[in-house]
């Protein structure tokens, strides 16, 4: 279903601790409409989400002076290019990329570790942001952002997604108002589509 007013965030939301249905929570949305910058956060990332303007991959008119952000046009595991950065939050970078393999557009998630804390819990993101990724790629659900691929550099995992292009529900709510009874009511059943596959993928895990 598509449509203004998505509250499906990309895969790399969410505070949940590796636990699909936390995952989910992170995921749930209707395709079309949420920038895969996803609110970056992807659990691992808790107050992510600032996300780059519409002018963080190019220059704007005639400002042909813009520094581009540090790892753009990097290469990672010989395969995805990086190109403007989409989100950016207090765990985390959310890159466009490229995959020249397969030549399609991705979002790439880049755990970042705040200088503060030391190798121990530096293991345990990185253990959790695992978790969820794992979590997450288990659910199918149209509604539900499709993780590709995990590459490890620098000593940490960068997660790469499926791209959605569009607005925010934070957006669609500034620009186009509040959502009409019937929108609010396909956006919490989307969410809730989710959330059962979810919970069926946890059953089927335990079991």
């Amino acid at each position: 279903m598509k449509g203004a007013g998505d509250p499906r965030s990309d895969a790399v939301t969410g505070s949940g601790a590796g636990d699909p249905a936390a995952g989910a929570g992170a995921v749930g949305r209707l395709r079309g409409t949420e920038p895969s910058t996803g609110r970056a956060g992807f659990g691992a990332g808790d107050g992510d989400g600032g996300r780059g303007t519409a002018a963080s991959g190019a220059a704007r008119g005639g400002d042909k002076l813009r520094k581009a952000p540090a790892g753009e046009g990097r290469l990672l595991a010989g395969r995805y290019r990086l190109g403007a950065v989409l989100g950016r939050g207090g765990m985390g970078t959310v890159w466009r990329a490229v995959d020249e393999t397969l030549g399609r557009t991705v979002a790439v998630k880049e755990l970042r570790f705040p200088s503060s804390i030391d190798e121990d819990e530096k293991r345990r993101l990185i253990t959790r942001t695992l978790r969820e990724a794992k979590a997450i790629a288990r659910i199918r659900n149209n509604g539900a952002v499709t993780v590709y691929d995990v590459v490890d550099e620098d000593d940490r995992p960068w997660i790469v997604m499926e791209l959605i292009e569009g607005k925010s529900l934070a957006d669609a709510v500034r620009e186009d108002g509040t959502l009409t009874p019937q929108r609010a009511a396909e956006v919490g059943l989307a969410i809730l589509d989710v959330l059962r596959s979810a919970h069926r993928e946890a059953s089927c895990t335990a079991t």
